[in-house]
């Protein structure tokens, strides 16, 4: 028999320990890992843990808006004035596009934003809306420790209810009830009756009651359009979480999640949003990439354009806290509010891409603009009709959201909470840029001994490094500055030797531009200077590292082309005074754990062999019949 943290797996099972939360499953150990019938996916912990630690926020801020809704909605009234204020300064310009070289435009067309993510929930149906009986008007003043005592405490009377639409046998659902503050009420849907009933399982076998999660069978969408129904109670938090595209899904959960709630959203089909199949891309989400550098960025723009797209079918719009780009997924949080006036703002925040097809150079369009108390379409073509640099055409991408996909208050926060958790745990700090560099993780007897003790305010984090190092690097990220150049494909353009990272944004900061990196690639150079101005620093760096003579004497090339014009901004290279460059000591881009660190097949359902019982020990014996038992997912 397998144990651990006190619970012991009955004959003919195994267990698969993560967080506070062990899950069954059958296997058959004669044939090792090819015997086990289950998907459980170790990539997917760092996306467990993450959504954690942000519906642990959302559960907070929600807690606080119920707490006092007159004085969110006063902060409300006042930002929505002051955004107007910036739009109107922003109409006065001869074009309103939104361009890297400009990008103050994009923040002014956002800075109902922030606001709008401590909007309370005013709405008469779901928890959110559940009233402020019982709650102290004073959250604002408590730590987070207190807080989240406090939403335990109060859980069964005004907790959060979470969906997770696409939940397989469980894993997930258990480690939200069991590690966040205030959650009433779980509900484990999934369309395979063996997952449900392997679910049911390993609800009771972690010591919770069917009645606090809740595994039902049936079709996802189905599931939340019942929530969104009249009379239904629609969830505060909503999980999807499909294997591939989470596209068919969209739609039906912007309706069933409560005004002011929390949806979580992964794609794993990176090959459409990346560029790969353009077209699939478009059928799916309504946009086109461009395959540029920045893919990873564009396929969260692009995944949050189309959520943007399905709310406002419903007077609804998306406000996103944070949206990463993690190892072959993307993973989005956004908050969904019910706002008309914001609804017709949505044009503000959409935008195409004008991607060179001859070199790195990128224009944003942007699809409207202000024109006084209404709206108009932008014009352009921003960037021209042709590339300023090589005279080569643009390729167009779009559209997608231009708006910031991060909330830095909710990164902040959710910071300090690992912070927290390392001082509890006793876990050194990172001292380095590689993943051996980084903070000692405790030993697994600590690990474990953490999780004996329950659901508490520090339950263990097995990707506390990981983890830590994702939400640095995005607190870092300039907010209202849409993609990024990577320094790799600056230098292959022009053949050069190439410098240092920090060299190209010392040149940038010394005249006068702002840069940072991108939470997924170590080689982002995201900055709001234009192109040419890119391009120029570029070019005094060549004057320093002479290309070789065949290179020049070679016929032209797009690279020939951009070092033919002088360049008219002088960089210098020395580092910016007042430590603009210095970074927090964070393991940002670690090495994959181990090998063939990527996704795995998808679960399939096939005919079982004649005598072997649905949830019972497998019967296989090679053949055929070894494929034949039904496989449940675990996780995910």
């Amino acid at each position: 028999m397998a144990s651990s943290g006190g619970l012991v797996a009955p004959e003919g099972f195994k267990m698969i320990t993560e967080g506070s939360a062990s899950i069954l499953y059958e296997a058959d150990e004669s044939q090792g890992d090819r015997g086990e019938p289950v998907f459980y996916n170790k990539v997917q912990v760092l996306n467990r843990d993450l959504s954690i630690r942000m519906i642990t926020l959302f559960a907070r801020q929600r807690a606080r808006e119920l707490a006092n809704p007159k004085g969110n909605r006063a902060k409300r009234r006042a930002a929505f004035k002051a955004k107007q204020e910036q739009e109107k300064q922003v109409e006065t310009t001869e074009n309103a596009g939104i361009d890297p070289a400009a990008p103050a435009g994009v923040a002014a067309s956002e800075a109902s934003e922030a606001s709008a993510a401590a909007e309370p929930a005013s709405s008469s149906q779901g928890g959110t809306e559940g009233g402020t009986e019982g709650r102290d008007v004073g959250l604002e003043g408590m730590g987070p420790e207190e807080l989240d005592a406090k939403l335990r405490s109060e859980a069964q009377t005004s907790g959060i209810t979470i969906l997770d639409a696409l939940a397989a046998t469980g894993l997930r659902s258990i480690r939200y009830y069991k590690e966040i503050p205030g959650v009433k009420h779980v509900v484990v849907n999934d369309l395979d009756p063996a997952a449900v009933k392997a679910a049911e399982k390993n609800v009771t076998f972690n010591g919770l009651s069917l009645q606090q999660v809740t595994p039902q069978q049936g079709d996802g969408c189905m599931a939340m359009l019942q929530a969104a129904a009249g009379g239904g109670r629609r969830f505060d938090v909503i999980d999807l979480d499909p294997y591939g595209s989470a596209a068919p899904f969209l739609d039906a959960a912007v309706q069933s999640v409560s005004d002011g709630g929390l949806l979580c959203v992964t794609c794993t089909d990176m090959a459409v949003l990346s560029g790969n199949q353009p077209e699939a891309c478009f059928a799916k989400y309504g946009s086109m990439p461009t395959r540029g550098k920045y893919l990873h960025e564009m396929a969260l723009r692009i995944l949050l354009h189309s959520l943007e797209t399905s709310a406002c079918r419903y007077r609804r719009h998306i406000v996103p806290v944070i949206s990463c780009g993690i190892d072959f997924y993307v993973r989005v949080f956004v908050r969904v509010f019910e706002s008309a006036a914001e609804v017709k703002r949505t044009c503000l925040k959409r935008g195409y891409v004008h991607q060179s097809v001859r070199c790195p150079s990128f224009h944003l369009q942007p699809v409207a603009r202000l024109n006084g108390h209404s709206y108009a379409g932008a014009t352009g073509p921003v960037g021209g009709g042709a590339c300023a640099e090589t005279g080569g055409s643009f390729r167009i991408g779009g559209p997608m959201w231009t708006a910031p996909i991060h909330d830095q208050a909710w990164v902040g926060e959710a910071l300090r909470d690992l912070e927290a958790h390392r001082s509890k745990l006793g876990i050194e700090p990172a001292s380095g840029k590689g993943a051996s560099s980084g903070p000692k993780v405790p030993k697994k007897a600590a690990l474990r001994a953490a999780a004996a003790q329950g659901s508490g305010v520090f339950p263990p984090i097995s990707t506390h490094e990981r983890l830590h190092g994702l939400l640095t690097t995005v607190s870092e990220e300039l907010e209202d500055v849409p993609l990024f150049y990577t320094l790799p494909s600056l230098c292959e353009t022009l053949h050069c030797t190439s410098p240092k990272l920090d060299d190209i944004k010392s040149a940038l900061i010394n005249a006068g531009y702002r840069v940072s990196g991108f939470h997924k690639e170590p080689n982002a150079l995201k900055t709001d200077a234009p192109s040419e101005v890119v391009w120029d620093v570029m070019r005094c760096w060549v004057q320093k590292r002479p290309l070789n003579k065949k290179r020049t004497e070679a016929e032209k090339s797009p690279g020939t082309m951009i070092l033919e014009k002088p360049p008219t901004v002088k960089a210098n290279f020395s580092r910016p005074k007042g430590g603009v460059l210095t970074k927090a000591k964070a393991c940002r881009f670690p090495m994959n754990p181990e090998d063939f660190w990527g996704p795995k097949a998808r679960a399939r359902t096939v005919k079982r062999p004649p005598g072997t019982q649905e949830g019972g020990p497998q019967e296989a014996k090679g053949g055929d019949q070894a494929k034949a038992a039904k496989q449940p997912r675990v996780g995910e």
